[in-house]
């Protein structure tokens, strides 16, 4: 048992000499990659003993390449496709000696939705309660009020999201001994939403998963690492927050991202904005914590 322990460390140490890594961690993406993680920390853990945890962090993402590799399967969305004109990109800068990813944009002010096409039986069924509401007019003596057109606003947000089961595709991210996570980020003072896709209990398979975020808002101007615990992320459905909520299933890690999101009228106490709001988010690594 010694010896395959002192083999088991010195194929690991050999790896970690060579840096043999992803862009996703110290690992490849390849099969060898998957046993290296597994190996390494079988070790660390049998090393460490029953009752301890070998591994108190676990890089996620490291954004410290400057050819931009470690952006791959990172892409950015917005609310281009509903009628909105926020813009965002995300790219690898340099600071020092250091790299990190720069997520920034523009996010416009709120906006008219597209209206949908409604089916017949919606069309049906409004068009006799509008007769129902004249009649009772009609009896009643008051005039009919003209109907206006009622516009929807949507909100505006831009988004940056690796592709949903990219993390899976490349190593299995378990995240169950850990607590939380710790990200380094240097903000704008904005608030940003980071969300984590998981397994779903009941239904296991990226198909079913759940989508939990969790909310921060990194110091403008300042580099700080912010501590973001599994327990205060919220699940929720279509970006809004469920009433059943349930713990997260961390065991499975199926994506992440970030996300700046505008406010509606109704929704915030400040004036809104008429015009373009610059956001700019910087981030040089995520990493699993115990703490």
């Amino acid at each position: 048992m010694l010896l395959l322990q002192q083999v088991g460390v010195g194929l690991v140490r050999g790896l970690r000499s060579r840096g043999h890594r992803s862009q996703f961690g110290l690992y490849s993406t390849s099969s060898f990659g998957r046993w290296a993680k597994q190996m390494n920390q079988f070790m660390d853990q049998a090393l460490a003993g029953p009752g301890t945890v070998a591994n108190t962090e676990e890089v996620i993402f490291q954004f410290d390449r400057e050819d931009g590799r470690d952006l791959r399967g990172w892409r950015v969305a917005t609310d281009g496709g509903i009628g909105g004109s926020s813009q965002a990109d995300v790219q690898v800068h340099s600071e020092g000696d250091g790299y990190f990813a720069r997520f920034s944009g523009h996010l416009c002010p709120p906006f008219a939705l597209p209206v949908r096409q409604k089916t017949p039986e919606e069309e049906a069924h409004e068009a006799a309660l509008k007769a129902k509401k004249a009649a009772a007019s009609e009896e009643g003596g008051d005039a009919q009020d003209k109907e206006e057109e009622e516009v929807r606003l949507g909100t505006a947000f831009s988004v940056m999201q690796t592709e949903k089961g990219l993390l899976q595709s490349v190593i299995n991210f378990d995240l169950e001994p850990f607590a939380g996570l710790v990200l380094r980020v240097r903000g704008d003072g904005r608030k940003y939403i980071v969300s984590l896709r998981t397994e779903n209990w009941i239904v296991p398979g990226a198909a079913s998963d759940d989508n939990y975020q969790g909310y921060i808002q990194p110091k403008e101007g300042e580099w700080e690492e912010i501590v973001l615990p599994f327990s205060k992320f919220l699940l929720t459905w279509q970006g809004k927050v469920v009433n059943d909520q349930t713990l997260m299933n961390h065991r499975n890690l199926y994506s992440m991202s970030f996300a700046c999101v505008g406010l509606l009228p109704e929704d915030k106490e400040e004036k809104v904005a008429d015009e373009d709001q610059p956001f700019c988010l910087d981030v040089q690594w995520v990493k699993a914590t115990v703490d």
